[in-house]
């Protein structure tokens, strides 16, 4: 089980209801057109706020079961049925795709923690929440995605000082 806090507030608070990180069995992976234009309004929202505060975007994906080529035995956090697991990876994919899509649209930083992080019951409590040794492995990876532009940033306060 995760140990993120939402996640212990919703399984303490209403234990007779199963808890499901992934698209039920029978909800479609696939996002509609008005729910994937939405999700990109969002993120359009979200990333000219960030602008509008004179702020850096950066995007980054997430560590999660639904990756191509991950084990078999975090598969099965998504489903017991391949099928299903193919959907899933699937939506994942189109998840990333639009993230990589905006942050490009932005001139953002991207960090495709997804693909540089191999998902495995090391990194995976469950289906998407990380593990201790998951949260060192994103840490070192923003770390050094992220070291240049702190530089960088660093460089030009100390250039505008003197």
């Amino acid at each position: 089980l995760s140990h993120s806090t939402l996640y212990g507030l919703v399984w303490s608070r209403w234990p007779s209801q199963q808890m499901h990180l992934v698209p039920l069995a029978d909800e479609n992976a696939t996002p509609t057109k008005p729910g994937g234009a939405r999700f990109r309004e969002n993120l359009q929202r979200l990333a000219a706020a960030v602008e509008a505060a004179g702020a850096k975007l950066i995007v980054s994906t997430m560590v999660q079961a639904s990756c191509e080529g991950a084990p078999e035995e975090v598969l099965t956090y998504l489903s017991s049925d391949a099928q299903r697991q193919r959907e899933l990876i699937a939506l994942g994919d189109w998840t990333a795709a639009t993230l990589r899509d905006i942050a490009v649209e932005h001139d953002a930083v991207f960090i495709d923690a997804r693909r540089e992080i191999p998902p495995s019951s090391a990194v995976l409590g469950d289906a998407i929440h990380l593990t201790a040794e998951g949260e060192r492995r994103v840490a070192a990876l923003w770390f050094k995605k992220l070291l240049p532009l702190i530089s960088e940033r660093a460089e030009h306060a100390t250039s505008a000082e003197n």
